[in-house]
């Protein structure tokens, strides 16, 4: 599942695409991707979940928490909320940034989340499926 933020940054690249299909858009026709619904940031659990990414990239990266990403504290918050509500049990965060994948895992367990969230590469999940 990945949150509306990410499937926007996603949608690019249609010259390199079928006509009017662009990869996440073939990857959700298929069933391997699922855009969840657009977050409620006035859940105090997302909210804070998704401070506590933007907190932990800022420090990691040396940056300015105004220059984070938003889709990168979306998957955090995407997380908090499936965790909370009880539709997932447990969840792999998947991406290619470092910093964001441990901020999610991080912001996740400070929220009593223990044990229920894991962070996989996605180069190296592609090493390993090539």
């Amino acid at each position: 599942m990945i949150p509306q933020r990410v499937y926007e940054e996603l949608g690019g690249a249609p010259d390199r695409s079928t006509p009017g299909q662009t990869p996440i858009n073939s990857a959700i026709d298929t069933g391997w991707v699922v855009v969840a619904d657009e977050l409620d940031h006035t859940n105090p659990t997302v909210s804070s979940v998704m401070d506590g990414v933007r907190g932990f990239i800022a420090r990691e990266s040396n940056r300015s928490e105004d220059n984070i990403e938003k889709a990168d504290t979306a998957l955090g918050g995407v997380a908090a909320h499936l965790l909370e509500s009880g539709k997932a049990a447990s969840i792999c965060v998947l991406t290619t940034d470092d910093d964001a994948g441990n901020g999610v895992v991080t912001a996740i367990e400070a929220h009593g989340f223990d044990g229920q969230i894991t962070f996989k590469d996605g180069f190296e999940l592609i090493a390993e499926i090539t």
